[in-house]
């Protein structure tokens, strides 16, 4: 019940976000190495897509929401079992202006660790971002509480 709720918000998330007129529509994609901080295990490589919008400019900052898709490229390994990582959400998040800029994101992420663990809980990520090419490219850390794993995943991305 719990993530047919995330996905309903999330994509009432999106239409509005691409329907609203002011901000800017941000599309990105990203990939990243997915640790499940438990002993006998091996990362995941996982990729996703986003769609956001910026909503309000905060002197030096701007902020919106963003919902995000990601899902195991390659899987992971917990106690010589092949493990993936899946997880959809919808963020609100901060960037700072400029060449060079801040990220913060926190939102309500439906996540799935392999066959062990399916959860929906509160995410939070942070990062750094430069402008350039045309694009945004951006490191962030993410955290996600699912069951009893604490994954974290390390992505680089860009912003179209």
């Amino acid at each position: 019940m719990k993530k047919n709720i995330v996905i309903a918000a999330l994509l009432s998330l999106c239409m509005y976000g691409t329907s609203a007129s002011a901000g800017e529509v941000l599309f990105g994609a990203k990939a990243g190495l997915v640790d499940f901080n438990t002993s006998n295990s091996d990362p995941a490589i996982n990729g996703g897509i986003m769609i956001g919008k910026d909503f309000w400019r905060l002197g030096i900052f701007k902020a919106g929401i963003e919902g995000e898709f990601t899902t195991s490229v390659v899987d992971g390994e917990i106690d010589n079992t092949d493990a993936d990582f899946q997880s959809l959400g919808g963020y609100g998040y901060i960037r700072s202006r400029g060449p060079v800029y801040f990220i913060g994101r926190l939102g309500i992420v439906s996540a799935e660790v392999g066959d062990v663990a399916d959860d929906t809980d509160i995410s939070i990520g942070a990062g750094v971002g430069f402008r350039g090419l045309g694009l945004d490219w951006e490191v962030e850390y993410t955290q996600y509480e699912v069951e009893t794993y604490d994954v974290d995943m390390i992505s680089v991305g860009i912003l179209f």
